[in-house]
């Protein structure tokens, strides 16, 4: 299809001038292959010692993700001011135009001056609701906007920069405007944008005959709401195979997509029998192949035909694999490809009983030896299977099939002795009011969207009627603080929309339990955090930001529950201390803060709110919990020194414990309390831990795997926690939903721990099996 277009002159500034054997290269990137796997690199003409530019002629209605690199004997990447190198800056072309941009450093050569910042928010002009979830740039920083469409580029140098605000689903229209930036200055940006009205997309397909039948066909593009990603996964990848569309096969090598697109908006795609780069599409001389339409102002039906998938000049190679280990149900096999690092795994086509297929046709020529393993449900980090022998392969001119068989798979056996749980509870009675069910880990997993709903139906089986939520902002700033939403690390605006509606379809109620992300750990951030009054007025200023947009999750989707007091930000609380013991210097206002936090989300959100604590903690119970309708307990005290221990002599030292300590603790209070327990499966969990900073359950991973000690720590706990009338609720925490893994880890699900929970949550909630 033939798109007008315009010519566009880039003109660059240079900290310095280049070395004498260096070109600068302006490159255009392709965010589905990969931003590293497919560039368009055009040298640019000198102008002098610090200015280059260059003219070339791009598509009208188009939006250009791009950056600067430096080549010499290699490639060198355009770093940001923030000192971070720049994942790609963006250009909206409405018509020829001059873009004026200034790199500010390079690898080794890292920006040092003043700087601003730009902060706003952006509005629906018809509706006058905010924006959420708007990916926001300006000189190669990135943000993505908050519930209240509100967003914070920290770190801009002084002068003026394009700023870009690119809608993720494509639902807005592009905003683009220049932006004068002022040393230790905040330049305002309010906007309204329009939002595009959406069409009927039908796009017909003819493949080649000459690849696996059986293999599905992908649909990979740059639409969040798709499957891309927006950020970089395993070694550069931006697509997950499992996340993106199916095509539906209408005959044998005709192919059907239908979809619903916004009006205007630039539309990047492929075709795939994998992701956005394994197995995707090829022209005839085997480069990747990218599409691209502006998404007409009428219904449309684009017939389009795959030239290949197959690398030219090699054969495929197929991998046939029996699995001798049983599968845990439901689950599918995966495979993993690893040319200089291991890139995000692919699902197999089971093709028979035990029988499972993957036919890989490309990249092939841009690879040597290329290193693979297979795993379950996409989690190979954690559930590959054993291998008898080093599993390399080299593609050749011929086609080759590797046959394997799986004889064991990491952390699962399906031959563990029955669960032997403890079902006496010394007449205790069903209260159908608890609230009995599991907390989700806050370790995002990009491959969440394409597992979660089976985790979620695991979880109803057990007949938990809830489940916790620990959604995460990331602390990408400590001096000043910012904490913001980052794509790939921290789940989606609509991702977390989507799967609350998921776990309410399976009759279970959904909680928020908001964490905090921080990348270097949540000690370095404290301790080297400056601390002082502009600073703490900073921080709160941020972590509301982020408090709200929780708030507005909970009430838009009609959620019943919000968990507060994320030990990890227990510095910023009344008598907050650091990991080291050492006092936080928190505002002597601290509670007065913590109180306005929770006044504020009531403002946005009609349900309850609960204040977590950790018991034991070495820090004071904060005051603010007057003002919360319940205390969520992070439960992980010591309970015996012997790991065979038996369930009844836990519940004589839980009901001691929780009678004679914790509950004159927190007695004065008079509230409700969950009692939500983290213990690993695994020989040291009965000395339990002083949770700092919310890295007890990290800490515990060092003994060996001993699934038994947490069934009967939890068999305890519950039998416990359903006896006691002023505990009205139990959570198992840090589950990991994606796959059956038995491992050290506080996740029970598919483990012992998970039957007698079911046994009790079944019982307590007055359910039938």
């Amino acid at each position: 299809m033939s798109l007008p277009q315009a010519e566009v002159v880039f003109q660059v500034s240079l900290p310095q001038a280049l070395p004498s054997n260096s070109t600068l290269n302006l490159e255009i990137l392709d965010d589905i292959t990969g931003l590293a796997f497919n560039p368009q690199r055009i040298e640019m003409s000198e102008k002098d010692d610090h200015t280059y530019f260059i003219k070339i002629p791009l598509v009208i209605g188009s939006v250009v993700k791009y950056r600067y690199v430096r080549q010499s004997d290699v490639s060198t990447v355009e770093y940001s001011p923030q000192g971070t190198q720049v994942r790609f800056r963006m250009a909206d072309i409405t018509g020829p135009a001059i873009i004026q941009d200034s790199i500010t450093g390079w690898i080794g050569q890292l920006y040092s001056g003043p700087l601003g910042k730009a902060q706003g928010q952006f509005i629906d002009d018809a509706s006058n609701a905010p924006i959420p979830n708007l990916l926001v740039t300006a000189e190669g920083i990135q943000t993505v906007t908050a519930s209240d469409g509100t967003f914070f580029l920290e770190g801009l140098t002084p002068g003026t920069h394009d700023l870009v605000a690119y809608s993720l689903d494509g639902r807005f229209t592009t905003f683009t405007q220049g932006i004068t930036i002022a040393n230790q200055a905040t330049t305002p940006v309010f906007v309204h944008l329009n939002k595009r009205k959406l069409v009927n997309l039908t796009l017909n397909i003819t493949a080649p005959d000459s690849f696996s039948q059986q293999l599905p066909v992908h649909f990979a593009s740059n639409l969040q709401s798709l499957g891309n990603v927006y950020a970089d996964l395993l070694s550069g990848s931006t697509t997950i195979a499992a996340n993106l569309p199916t095509l539906v096969k209408i005959s044998t090598g005709h192919y059907q997509v239908k979809m619903q697109l916004p009006v205007g908006f630039d539309l990047r795609y492929k075709y795939s029998l994998g992701d956005g780069l394994w197995n995707s599409e090829l022209d005839s001389a085997g480069a990747f192949r990218l599409r691209e339409i502006i998404v007409p102002n009428q219904d449309m039906t684009i017939n389009d035909e795959i030239t290949t998938f197959q690398s030219p000049s090699l054969g495929a190679v197929s991998f046939l694999v029996t699995t001798a280990a049983p599968l845990p149900a439901g689950e599918s096999v995966s495979i993993q490809f690893n040319p200089f690092g291991w890139f995000e795994s692919i699902p197999m086509v089971k093709i028979g009983e035990n029988q499972w297929l993957y036919t890989l046709y490309s990249p092939l020529a841009l690879f040597g030896q290329i290193e693979y393993r297979f795993c379950r449900n996409d989690l190979c980090d954690l559930t590959q299977a054993v291998a008898q022998k080093q599993q390399v392969f080299a593609a050749s001119s011929q086609p080759k099939t590797i046959s394997e068989t799986i004889s064991e798979w990491t952390n699962y056996s399906s031959k563990t002795s029955p669960t032997e749980a403890v079902t006496d509870g010394d007449n205790i009675s069903p209260r159908p009011d608890f609230s009995a069910g599991f907390e989700i880990t806050s370790q995002y997993n990009p491959i969440e969207p394409a597992y979660i709903a089976s985790g979620l139906s695991k979880i109803a089986s057990t007949g938990a009627n809830y489940v916790v939520f620990s959604p995460t902002w990331t602390a990408t700033r400590n001096n000043p603080p910012l904490l913001e939403p980052v794509t790939g690390t921290d789940i989606s605006w609509t991702e977390m929309q989507t799967t609350i509606i998921q776990a309410q379809q399976y009759g279970m109620n959904a909680a928020l339990f908001p964490r905090l992300n921080f990348p270097n750990g949540a000690s370095m951030y404290w301790s080297s955090a400056n601390r002082d009054t502009d600073w703490w007025a900073n921080w709160y200023s941020s972590y509301h930001r982020y408090m709200m947009q929780v708030a507005d999750w909970a009430q838009l989707t009609k959620i019943k529950t919000i968990i507060i007091g994320d030990p990890m930000v227990n510095p910023s609380m009344s008598g907050g201390l650091l990991s080291d013991g050492k006092s936080a210097n928190a505002p002597e206002n601290a509670d007065d803060q913590w109180r306005q936090m929770v006044k504020d989300i009531r403002s946005h959100f009609s349900g309850v709110i609960l204040g977590a604590i950790a018991y034991p903690s070495t820090s004071p119970l904060p005051g603010w919990l007057d003002s919360v309708d319940g205390i969520y307990v992070l439960y992980s005290d010591p309970l015996s020194q012997s790991s065979q221990t038996s369930v009844a002599d836990l519940e004589i030292t839980l009901t001691k414990d929780l009678n004679q300590n914790l509950s004159p603790e927190i007695k004065s209070f008079n509230k409700p309390v969950w009692l939500a327990l983290g213990y690993p499966s695994a020989s040291n969990a009965f000395t339990g831990c002083t949770d700092t900073l919310g890295s007890c359950l990290d800490d515990w991973g060092n003994g060996k795997t001993d699934l038994d000690a947490q069934a009967r720590i939890y068999n305890a706990a519950i039998i416990v926690a359903g006896k006691e009338s002023w505990v009205s609720g139990f959570i198992s925490r840090d589950n990991q939903p994606i796959a059956a893994v038995m491992d050290s880890s506080p996740s029970v699900l598919s483990k012992p721990a998970n039957d007698i929970l079911w046994f009790w949550y079944h019982f307590l909630l007055n359910k039938t099996s």
